[in-house]
């Protein structure tokens, strides 16, 4: 993961947030946009369990494992969409999903996340 990181340009590593607000309607376009591009892979849910996960030979991320998904920040997650990660057999999507769409993903991504944040925060208290 830290040599994939290292890869990301600081531009994006730095960003903390994403620039579209997470309405439902953001939400309901990353839902879309992730069934069309990710789930095959990453799975209906977002746990790297999708019907092409076991041909890879490095297996999907899982979205819902925020060991792995913490490592990456909103800025990260968003190149890695438009880029990919080739040595991890993820193609990059940036000639089918446009800047904005790529912003919903993350959005989405975050969102498949929530009842775990709040999960976690809950036994932190």
């Amino acid at each position: 993961m830290k040599h994939q990181r290292e890869q990301i340009p600081e531009d994006y590593r730095i960003m903390n947030r994403t620039p579209m607000t997470p309405h439902m309607s953001s939400l309901r376009r990353g839902q879309e946009l992730f069934a069309t591009h990710c789930s095959s892979c990453h799975g209906v849910k977002g746990k790297g369990d999708g019907p092409l996960a076991a041909a890879l030979d490095t297996p999907p991320a899982s979205f819902l494992d925020l060991s792995h998904s913490d490592i990456f920040g909103p800025g990260e997650k968003y190149w890695i969409i438009g880029k990919g990660i080739p040595e991890a057999g993820m193609p990059g999507f940036e000639d089918q999903i446009g800047p904005a769409d790529r912003w919903h993903l993350v959005n989405y991504i975050d969102f498949l996340q929530r009842p775990l944040r709040r999960q976690t925060q809950g036994h932190d208290h």
